[in-house]
This record gives structure tokens, C-alpha cells and sequence, in this order.
């Protein structure tokens, strides 16, 4: 008997349940939490924007409230602009130093170090060892047909 017409199943059929597209989302209150997160950081992010702009575009006509309000909030979210520009700033010159070819491979490199040479050699020379002894107990077990440790299986 054909093994589709035994299953019902084509052996390339993908069933729906378990496709790589789709997300899996445990339940339907998982759904709308993340619904209402992605929705509250969108108007989140409009609001902050339309603070930003307010000074510039209403500052004749806003009030003293509505202007300093629109100051207030553009000079704390300018602060935060601020500080990340300066956090990246940092990490980028850290990624500098620590990538620098003088740094690594000059006369004063790490790579340059006996004690990072000698590390290289013993870590070197243990992974052969231990490569050539899988090989060699993958052999032994093949030539006495050892089923469970066979390299066919």
C-alpha cells in the first residue's frame, strides 16, 4: 500500500498549526497587553513630539502655561537626547581603543604577550589531542561494530 494514501498526508505538506511565519502567542490576554503597550509607547512617542515642536511653532500665541509647559518638556527630552548622544560617544571611542590594530597586534599588543602565547599553545594542543581521540575511538568502535557508537548512525 502507498505510504500517502495510508497517512492521507502529502510528505511535503506543511499543517497549518505549525508554520515559521506566525508568532506563537500563548493566549488572548498575552494579544492585547502587547496591543495596549504597543499602542501607549505610539502615543507616548506623538506627544513628545508634538511638545517638541510646540515652542517653535506656537510661541506668540500659546499662553504662559502652554509655553512653559512645551519649554519644560522639550528641555528635559533635549537632556535625554543629550545624555545618549554622550553614552554612544563613549562606547564608540571605548570600541576604538579596544579594536585598535596597535592595541592588538603592535609591539605593546595583546596578541604580543608570552603569557597569551603560551595559553594559545596549551589550548591549541589539547583540542588536537582530544579531536584525534574522538576520531580514533570512532574508528575503533566502526571496526568491532559497536552499533551504538557506529559513524553510520
Amino acid at each position: 500500500m502507498n505510504w500517502i494514501l495510508k497517512n492521507k498526508n502529502s510528505p511535503c505538506e506543511i499543517p497549518q498549526s505549525r508554520s515559521f511565519a506566525a508568532p506563537k502567542i500563548g493566549t488572548q490576554g498575552e494579544k492585547k497587553g502587547n496591543k495596549k503597550a504597543k499602542t501607549l509607547l505610539i502615543v507616548l512617542f506623538l506627544v513628545c513630539v508634538f511638545f517638541m515642536t510646540v515652542p517653535a511653532v506656537h510661541a506668540d500665541n500659546g499662553g504662559v502655561l502652554g509655553n512653559a509647559l512645551g519649554l519644560g518638556i522639550s528641555f528635559v527630552l533635549t537632556e535625554v537626547q543629550n545624555l545618549v548622544g554622550k553614552l554612544f560617544a563613549v562606547s564608540a571611542t571605548l570600541f576604538a581603543v579596544v579594536v585598535s590594530p596597535a592595541n592588538i597586534s603592535g609591539t605593546n599588543g595583546i596578541l604580543n604577550k608570552q603569557a597569551i602565547k603560551d595559553v594559545w599553545i596549551m589550548v591549541r594542543d589539547t583540542l588536537n589531542m582530544a579531536f584525534i581521540l574522538i576520531l580514533l575511538f570512532s574508528a575503533f568502535c566502526t571496526i568491532f561494530q559497536i552499533d551504538s557508537w557506529n559513524l553510520k548512525t
